[in-house]
C-alpha cells in the first residue's frame, strides 16, 4: 500500500503549522504535534480498512482515523487498490461541511 497526500491534505498540514506558529509555540513543539499527525495513516498500509467510516457521509470508501484532536481522512479507490490517498486534515472542532462538500465533488459525483 502507497499513502499519498493530496494537495488539500497537504494543504491542512501547512494550514495547522501556520495556526501553531501564531500561537507562539517554538519550534520543537510545533514538529511533536506535526510529526505524529503526518505519521498516522502509515499504520493503515497493513490494515486499510481500519479507519471508521466518516459518520457525516457514510461511505464505504471514504474513511477516517482519528489522532488525538485531529480527524484524518483518506479515501480508497477501487481503480488504485494499491494506494490510500489522504484527503483532509481537520482539527475536530472546525465545522466539516466544507470539507465534506469538496469531497463529495471530487470523489462521490
Amino acid at each position: 500500500m502507497h499513502i499519498h497526500w493530496t494537495e488539500e491534505a497537504e494543504g491542512d498540514i501547512d494550514s495547522i503549522e501556520s495556526y501553531l506558529e501564531g500561537e507562539k509555540l517554538d519550534h520543537e513543539t510545533i514538529k511533536s504535534i506535526i510529526n505524529p499527525i503526518i505519521l498516522a495513516p502509515y499504520r493503515l498500509k497493513k490494515h486499510p480498512r481500519s479507519g471508521r467510516k466518516v459518520p457525516e457521509i457514510n461511505h464505504p470508501d471514504i474513511r477516517e482515523i482519528l489522532h488525538k484532536k485531529y480527524r484524518i481522512i483518506y479515501v480508497l479507490s477501487d481503480e488504485e487498490p494499491k494506494k490510500i490517498h489522504i484527503l483532509n486534515v481537520i482539527h475536530g472542532r472546525q465545522d466539516i461541511q466544507p470539507f465534506l462538500s469538496q469531497i463529495w465533488q471530487r470523489f462521490l459525483k
